[in-house]
C-alpha cells in the first residue's frame, strides 16, 4: 500500500468511525472497493486512495478541500466525481450524478464501477435485495 493509500485509509477509518456496512464496520466496504480495483490490475495511486474516500463527502462531515489538502487534488476530484448529487430520492440522485461521473473521465467511471462491483458481490454473499436494485439501475 502506498503512502497516499495509507493516508486515505486512515482518514476514511476516522471519518466513517461508528458507521456500519451490514454486519461490518464501514471500512470493510472501502477495503473491498480498493481490492476490486487491484483485482483488475489497477496501479493508479490516486484511484486506489480515492477508493477509501469515495463515500466520505456524502456520508461524513469531510469536505473536499480537506481531501485536497491532505491527499491531493486528483484524489479529491475523483471522490467528488462519484459523490451523489442531492435529490429527493435515490433515482433522482443517481440521474444527477451519472453525467458528472462520466464527464470526469475513465478513472471516475472505474471508481464507480468498482464501488458497484463491491456492493453487488457483498449483496450476493449475504443474499440481499441490493442485487435486484442494482440490476434495475444499471440495465
Amino acid at each position: 500500500m502506498s503512502d497516499m493509500e495509507r493516508l486515505a485509509f486512515i482518514i476514511a477509518s476516522c471519518m466513517h468511525s461508528g458507521q456500519n456496512y451490514g454486519e461490518h464496520d464501514y471500512i470493510y466496504h472501502l477495503l473491498k472497493v480498493n481490492e476490486v480495483l487491484k483485482r483488475f490490475n489497477c496501479e493508479d495511486e490516486e484511484l486506489l486512495a480515492a477508493a477509501f474516500l469515495h463515500d466520505s463527502l456524502e456520508d461524513t462531515p469531510l469536505k473536499k478541500k480537506y481531501i485536497e489538502e491532505f491527499v491531493g487534488e486528483g484524489v479529491a476530484n475523483l471522490v467528488f466525481a462519484v459523490t451523489d448529487e442531492r435529490g429527493d430520492n435515490r433515482k433522482e440522485r443517481k440521474l444527477k450524478t451519472m453525467p458528472k461521473t462520466r464527464a470526469a473521465g475513465a478513472r471516475a467511471t472505474q471508481l464507480k464501477l468498482a464501488d458497484i462491483i463491491a456492493n453487488v458481490e457483498y449483496g450476493i454473499s449475504v443474499r440481499s435485495d441490493m442485487v435486484k436494485m442494482y440490476a434495475k439501475e444499471y440495465l
